[in-house]
């Protein structure tokens, strides 16, 4: 049987729990995190067909996602 460890793990947990699609997990950076108010706020994505980062087109594409606290205790660890 396999096992999800490290960055692995941390990556599927933060993903099931705060609801962030993948190309936006991908472009995560620590400070997107607040762990004071339980969310992470999502101002870009991976735009896997030019291999690049891009930013929010629009200010609607910026989102901030509420984080259970189980995310949050498993990203302060």
């Amino acid at each position: 049987m396999h096992y999800l460890v490290g960055v692995n793990r941390l990556a599927l947990l933060i993903i099931l729990q705060s609801g962030l699609q993948t190309d936006e997990y991908i472009v995560l950076k620590y400070e997107n995190l607040n762990f004071l108010h339980k969310t992470i706020r999502v101002d870009g994505a991976w735009d896997s067909y030019h291999s690049m980062t891009k930013e929010a087109k629009t200010q609607n594409a910026k989102q901030t996602l509420s984080i259970t606290e189980k995310a949050r205790d498993w990203v302060q660890i």
